[in-house]
């Protein structure tokens, strides 16, 4: 009886085991976090990391999986330029958007229609953003195309456009409206969070970026 108890805890620890695959594969997402989080640092990067971190997690538990390090800097480099150009279009539709809702809160009501108008402009923004750098990783393009590829699936997608744009916005959320709770999982956002939300969008894209030519 001890013998076979012994064989099973052998067993549980096997490298080919699923606990200590999942302690691999969780292993690897705590490192890409933390190293998506440095390149993130001087903010105007945070285009480029994007790219790169879905990039790795597109790979993450498929046989195209070549480690974290060199495929994440190998694809921050590659497409930093553009990365970094459609990053700074953002923040400055965003900050545009957000101080237009401002602005309008304390208006007559005659004049609120705007601050609503830029709401939801500025939330659409976000969830197009939260294709575009995923389909960079994954199909670089020009501009236009990638542009137009995610609008499209912004608006044809509907419920993963949602969880997408959730996944992406619960940090800010927590940071502006539930400071607490933030301060209580901070750790886990520091060490897990990034690296996780982007595996998990990789594959609600999956559908998704099937129906795209480039993508097949």
């Amino acid at each position: 009886m001890q013998i076979l108890e012994e064989n099973h805890l052998f067993n549980f620890f096997k490298p080919d085991s699923p606990f200590v695959r999942f302690l691999d594969f969780l292993g690897n997402l705590m490192l890409l976090n933390l190293i998506y989080l440095a390149t993130c640092l001087p903010v105007i990067t945070i285009g480029a990391a994007s790219a790169a971190l879905y990039d790795v997690c597109f790979q993450l538990g498929t046989q195209e999986e070549h480690g974290i390090v060199r495929p994440f800097y190998q694809t921050f480099i590659k497409h930093f330029k553009q990365s970094t150009i459609i990053w700074c279009a953002f923040l400055l539709l965003c900050a545009d958007l957000a101080a237009t809702v401002w602005l309008t809160a304390a208006q007559p009501s005659s004049l609120r229609y705007m601050g609503y108008t830029a709401l939801v402009l500025l939330l659409w923004a976000s969830v197009i953003m939260g294709y575009i750098y995923p389909l960079l990783s994954q199909a670089p393009t020009l501009l236009t195309p990638l542009l137009k590829t995610a609008v499209f699936l912004s608006v044809g997608y509907l419920p993963q456009s949602i969880c997408i744009l959730l996944i992406n916005c619960l940090p800010l959320f927590l940071i502006l409206f539930i400071p607490a709770v933030f301060m209580k999982i901070s750790f886990f956002i520091i060490v897990l969070y990034f690296a996780s939300a982007a595996y998990i969008i990789t594959r609600l894209l999956k559908k998704p970026l099937s129906t795209v030519a480039s993508f097949r």
